[in-house]
């Protein structure tokens, strides 16, 4: 018999004989019962809410996203959605909260990197995380990890100059701070440093 032959006997095209597709949703009782919603638009629309148009857009626009669109201190909350839950291997609960911190890194002190905001979360985990699963929390910036002065007389109580000249120890805690100007020339900012695994960076 020829391959034509059994190609029209698989796909129906003999008469008597019956189609493929049919044989399979009389067959898979699976099939039978979901099949409406695999035959409809109704996956498409499951996707288009956490993959649609305007999703992928802000993928574009955050991917890249530069270190100072996300300063260390601001208050973060996850975003609850099929796409971001699959993301990850862990994730944070509905309704946790977490300050965006800035780590040192391989390349270099950041609050960003490969897309991901380094997030500590208020259950004391690090976790990195792509920012278009991030919006912003009510709440001031967190002085524990961001502090804004106006003058570094402010800080000898507290912080001593190390060699670099652009970072400052924590006389009580040893932490390492970053120092930098403030974007408007006034004050100067002062960024806790981290490790990548969340812990306070010391010297």
């Amino acid at each position: 018999m020829s391959d034509d032959h059994d190609l029209k006997i698989l796909f129906g095209n003999e008469e008597g004989s019956t189609p493929l597709e049919s044989r399979l949703v009389a067959d898979d009782a699976f099939y039978a019962e979901f099949g409406g919603m695999f035959a409809s638009k109704r996956v498409d629309q499951l996707l288009e809410s956490s993959f649609g148009e305007r999703t992928w857009r802000e993928v574009q626009a955050t991917s890249n996203a530069p270190s100072d669109r996300w300063p260390s201190g601001r208050r973060v909350s996850f975003i609850t959605t099929l796409d971001a839950v699959l993301t990850y291997d862990s994730f944070p609960d509905p309704g946790t909260r977490g300050t965006v911190a800035k780590v040192r890194t391989g390349s270099g002190d950041t609050t960003i990197a490969d897309g991901r905001v380094f997030i500590l979360w208020d259950d004391g985990k690090m976790r990195p995380i792509f920012a278009r699963h991030l919006k912003s929390a009510p709440g001031k910036t967190a002085s524990n990890v961001r502090r804004v002065v106006a003058d570094l007389g402010d800080l000898s109580s507290f912080f001593t100059p190390t060699a670099a000249g652009d970072e400052l120890v924590h006389k009580a805690t040893k932490d390492l701070w970053a120092l930098t100007g403030a974007g408007d020339g006034q004050g100067y900012v002062l960024e806790r440093l981290f490790q990548e695994d969340g812990k306070p960076l010391k010297v």
